[in-house]
């Protein structure tokens, strides 16, 4: 396709500077249209081509490089994650079974597999137990249940370990054997095994893995509130309108004034004759009127039915307001769906000097005397002073900008927010004077206030003085063992 025409566009709207290619598929001499069979195997192939050629970082893809220089296919050891469950995680924000899977059995699987020792069906058992998950046989094949949740989708077994199949593990540790027999109290059993160290909860979201279980727990239980109130909200929704009861009355005033006039025309006019054609007069006003009515109540109509407020908001305009209010599980609603937007619709960076957090460690923002606070779409909470930005805090980190600003003034306010955090994670990072400075401040915040920030750190932990610097161990000199001697052998 060297002779087509091309199309080339550079985009920066993502974490990732990158390329846009369109090519006319119809050559402009020949006028004959290229085939487009596996077509996305020839772009990955010829991506690792001009890597090679211009010495660049290989993406993942279809094809890598091996170790002879070599483009190949990349055959992927484990399966990827059911496209289902990527659209859960992807959509809802929701962990799948399949993650939560590979989070707590992968490993210790594939350890059971490659150590070489013996195994059984009840140390595979013992490894899905552990996580709350029990290996059943499901047709001719093996798949992973949920133990408190039968009703969730089984995981095929082989999506967490290609060896875990039925077949393969019958030739090597015989004939499939049940799991051990639970008895109907839950989390009791009848015959020795391990103890459940956790269970799969559908309502616990991919964004905080990694996270404390009650924060977890806890984030999970906010959303569902979350979403219960906004059932709550449309369900007493009263959609806006005219009623009939209103219709009649318009029209009922509107007769009676007529009525009124024909009553003042008989009382007032005398003759017969110029008395009915008055009649007949009021007649065609009244028609009039009435048309006229009917065209406004029309129009009054659809202009209720234009706007806005005619129908209830969806639930993520619904989570946008709630958030304007500064509702805590609206942010972080807001700040799990913020990972599908462009680069061009989040909140801009104002500053590489931040305090760094756990994961998803979102809390209900305070108000701050002195300081303005606005909720973004992407769930980015907006400290401004002055009408200028000052702090942002994302959840993960809080960005500060202009540090030494009013004698470290955004640096406590940083530092209120994070101490109002889990307290998991607290890091400064930053350039070198930012991290230096806020260490001093740090010692100066906690003498004033006489509270701690919780960094986690050992090392800005040291600096900030709340532990002692350890001292080098000093180093013992070996003694060393004169050489032996050599000692002639003795003849026999």
């Amino acid at each position: 396709m060297a002779d087509h025409q091309y199309v080339f566009a550079i985009h920066d709207d993502t974490d990732n500077l990158h390329v846009h290619l369109s090519v006319n598929r119809v050559n402009p001499v020949t006028y004959k249209a290229a085939s487009l069979y596996n077509d996305h195997f020839v772009l990955d192939r010829c991506c690792r081509e001009l890597e090679m050629k211009h010495q660049w970082k290989h993406d993942n893809g279809p094809y890598r490089v091996n170790d002879q220089g070599m483009v190949v296919r990349n055959k992927q050891f484990y399966k990827p994650a059911p496209a289902a469950a990527r659209r859960l995680e992807f959509f809802s924000d929701k962990e799948s079974l399949h993650t939560y899977a590979v989070d707590h059995c992968r490993k210790k699987i594939d350890t059971l597999f490659i150590s070489g020792q013996q195994y059984n069906w009840d140390d595979i058992h013992d490894v899905f137990h552990a996580a709350g998950l029990e290996l059943r046989q499901k047709g001719t094949g093996l798949a992973i249940y949920d133990l408190n949740d039968d009703s969730h989708i089984p995981l095929r077994a082989s999506r967490l370990h290609p060896e875990l199949t039925l077949d393969e593990q019958q030739e090597l540790i015989g004939v499939f054997e049940k799991a051990p027999v639970r008895d109907t109290v839950p989390g009791r059993l009848l015959q020795n095994c391990v103890a459940i160290e956790s269970l799969y909860d559908s309502l616990l979201h991919c964004r905080d893995r990694g996270a404390r279980a009650e924060r977890r727990i806890a984030r999970a239980e906010a959303r569902e509130d979350l979403i219960g109130r906004y059932q709550t909200y449309k369900k007493g929704f009263v959609r806006p309108g005219i009623s009939k009861e209103d219709m009649r009355t318009r029209f009922r005033e509107l007769a009676a004034e007529y009525r009124i006039r024909k009553n003042h025309v008989r009382l007032v006019q005398r003759d017969p004759l110029l008395r009915k054609l008055m009649y007949r007069a009021l007649e065609v006003d009244k028609l009039k009127a009435m048309s006229a009515l009917k065209i406004q109540i029309r129009t009054e109509r659809d202009a209720i039915k234009s706007s806005p407020d005619a129908r209830p908001l969806s639930y993520r305009a619904w989570v946008e307001v709630q958030a304007t209010h500064l509702d805590g599980a609206a942010i972080s609603q807001l700040r799990g769906w913020a990972y599908r937007e462009k680069r061009q619709n989040r909140t801009p960076a104002v500053s590489q000097n931040m305090f760094l957090h756990s994961v998803a460690d979102d809390i209900t923002p305070p108000r701050i005397r002195g300081y303005d606070t606005t909720v973004n779409r992407d769930g980015a909470v907006v400290y401004s002073s002055g009408g200028k930005p000052v702090l942002i805090d994302r959840g993960r980190y809080v960005e500060v900008a202009d540090a030494p600003a009013e004698k470290g003034k955004h640096v406590a306010m940083a530092m209120h927010i994070s101490g109002l955090k889990s307290g998991e994670c607290v890091e400064v990072r930053g350039d070198k004077d930012y991290v230096q400075n806020t260490m001093a401040f740090i010692r100066q915040f906690s003498a004033d206030r006489g509270k701690q920030v919780p960094l986690t750190h050992p090392v800005q932990r040291q600096w900030a003085g709340y532990d002692a610097h350890k001292p080098k161990d000093e180093i013992q000199p070996v003694p060393q063992s004169p050489a032996p001697r050599y000692t002639p052998p003795k003849p026999q």
